[in-house]
């Protein structure tokens, strides 16, 4: 899950960070292109959603990512960090709109929420991220698998097929 509504992130020890949920709403229906990279590192491209390797989706408890990530030597490397437990969390980088943050301060804490992003442009698998809530795991489906799958997904069910040889019947 690379972002987690409602999750603290203790920021350089001054103040206290949480995106609001809904807080992405308006900036996922832009459609505007966003990079999966690897610490923030733009030579680091892992995937993308204008490429349509990088799947986005926004639910109750944040922003849910599915991500074909690209054959490369960073990509490879950046997989195997993830098999082995090494990498495990994701970062981003974000805007909020100018009214889309509001500040408070509760037992000399001082709390800034995001409720509205204007631009996000990264996600970012990490091994240091500022919500530690945030995590990543691989999930590999082979080719065939996909291949069966879809081909299945395309069969008429057992009730459609009856629907068919009734209609054949009738025109009979």
């Amino acid at each position: 899950m690379a972002v987690v509504y409602d999750s603290p992130a203790d920021i350089a020890g001054v103040f206290t960070e949480r995106i609001a949920p809904g807080a992405l709403s308006n900036w996922l229906r832009s459609g505007e292109n966003v990079r999966l990279l690897y610490e923030h590192q733009g030579s680091a491209h892992l995937a993308s959603t204008q490429a349509g390797t990088l799947t986005l989706r926004d639910t109750d408890a944040g922003l849910m990512f599915e991500a074909t990530v690209a054959a490369t030597t960073v990509g490879n490397d950046v997989l195997q960090l993830v098999r082995s437990g090494e990498l495990k969390n994701c970062s981003f980088a974000y805007l909020p709109t100018k009214e889309g943050e509001t500040w408070t301060k509760e037992n000399d804490t001082l709390t800034r929420t995001i409720t509205d992003v204007e631009i996000m442009p990264e996600i970012t698998l990490t091994s240091n991220p500022a919500f530690d809530a945030t995590h990543v795991m691989q999930r590999s489906v082979s080719a065939d698998t996909l291949a069966h799958a879809k081909a299945l997904a395309a069969m008429p069910t057992l009730a459609e097929r009856t629907r068919q040889l009734r209609e054949l019947q009738l025109h009979h």
